[in-house]
């Protein structure tokens, strides 16, 4: 892999989705990036140059064998290709590319054209969306099952550790899940006449 690259801000932090153009031209085993490209690598445009060897070399080391069965494929076929992958930059970065192109109209075998988008913010922004609902769901099931043990503290005079001990014995008996069963009980609290049900769980 090419070492880190002393990149202005403006190219190292190269956020954005971009969009690079690529030519491959399988007789030659050549490519030409755009600027873009380069730049989604990590690279300052013109700074290496392109050839299969990098191109491997970038890929993520679970993503290499699928990018080479896909490089095979484009070599000789007319139909259109795309696949998602990973990719290290020259910083050691993982980015997340999307590989789109097709042979040239009436050049099929000799050359290839296409793009890279550049998915890697869309990809975390998802992540982070998915950890926070997570966090969320479990911080809400926390706080139900606090309630539930605060309205069996009320009603038996116990402990909070007891009465997460009774929580857990009733989830237990009634194969139901902890938070589900802190649920029912803060639900059954808030109507009267539950009181005597809940004390003799």
């Amino acid at each position: 892999m090419s070492p880190a690259r002393n990149l202005p801000d403006g190219d190292r932090h190269y956020h954005a989705c971009a969009v690079g153009s690529f030519e491959f031209h399988p007789e030659q085993d050549r490519l030409v990036w755009s600027d873009e490209v380069f730049r989604i690598h990590g690279f300052q445009p013109g700074e290496v140059v392109p050839t299969l060897g990098v191109l491997q070399a970038h890929k993520h080391p679970e993503d290499r064998a699928s990018s080479s069965d896909a490089i095979r494929a484009a070599r000789g076929s007319t139909e259109p290709f795309s696949f998602f992958h990973r990719m290290v930059d020259a910083e050691g970065s993982v980015r997340y590319v999307l590989t789109v192109g097709r042979a040239a109209p009436g050049e099929a075998g000799r050359r290839v054209e296409g793009y890279v988008v550049e998915l890697t913010p869309s990809v975390r922004a998802q992540a982070t969306e998915v950890a926070q609902e997570a966090v969320a769901r479990s911080a809400a099931r926390r706080a139900v099952i606090e309630q539930a043990k605060g309205v069996l503290m009320g009603r038996h005079g116990i402990s909070a550790d007891e009465a997460f001990d009774l929580l857990s014995r009733m989830s237990q008996t009634s194969n139901t899940k902890l938070n589900e069963c802190a649920a029912a009980v803060v639900e059954g609290a808030s109507r009267p006449g539950d009181n005597a049900a809940i004390t003799q769980q």
